[in-house]
């Protein structure tokens, strides 16, 4: 389910504050606004707008929604690095 619509409490965690600092609600809010990316946006039918990625079975493997959400940010950040060197070969 997108995030729009399983909504996230975003409250800061130890994670997310290593991953975004105190402003990991900004820093979905641009992972959202970009193109999609596999595995941590997807789009939403209703709302006709990106949204992070949210699955029950996946929030449960963390201590905090803003665990997971930081978690997709730093997996989001390490895919875009790696499609960057990709693209320059």
């Amino acid at each position: 389910m997108p995030r729009c619509c399983t909504p996230l409490d975003l409250s800061p965690s130890y994670a997310s504050v290593l991953v975004a600092g105190h402003r990991l609600g900004d820093a979905v809010a641009e992972v959202e606004a970009g193109p999609l990316s596999p595995c941590v946006t997807v789009w939403c039918p209703h709302c006709y707008r990106a949204s992070l990625l949210t699955a029950e079975r996946l929030l449960a493997q963390f201590p905090s929604h803003s665990a997971y959400a930081a978690h997709l940010l730093a997996f989001h950040a390490r895919l875009e690095g790696t499609l960057q060197l990709d693209a320059g070969h």
